[in-house]
């Protein structure tokens, strides 16, 4: 369903406060120069560098219990699926919705 696709995608200019955090969440899992993954326990963002900058992705409810099950494997799979796929990403970007 498209609501399951709902998600944040935003460029930023600079990875930098990758170790530090992003906007309060913490660090969690990585896979260096490919991926990061950020929480506070509900919320989990996912960072990957792109060719235009650096990208973060909410992700959804369904790709959370993924992690939860499967845990940085599936992440390391999402991560690829939008960098070897970027259209993937590009093209539902009219359905994701700031998460407040």
């Amino acid at each position: 369903m498209m609501s399951d696709r709902r998600r944040r995608a935003d460029q930023a200019s600079s990875p930098s406060g990758a170790a530090a955090g992003l906007n309060g969440l913490q660090r969690i899992e990585s896979d260096p120069l490919r991926w990061t993954l950020y929480s506070d326990g509900a919320s989990f963002v996912l960072t990957m560098a792109s060719d235009r900058g650096t990208v973060r992705v909410s992700l959804t409810a369904a790709e959370i219990k993924g992690y939860r099950s499967e845990g940085a494997s599936y992440i390391a799979g999402l991560a690829a699926r939008f960098t070897h796929h970027p259209e993937a990403l590009r093209a539902s970007a009219s359905s994701r919705t700031d998460r407040g």
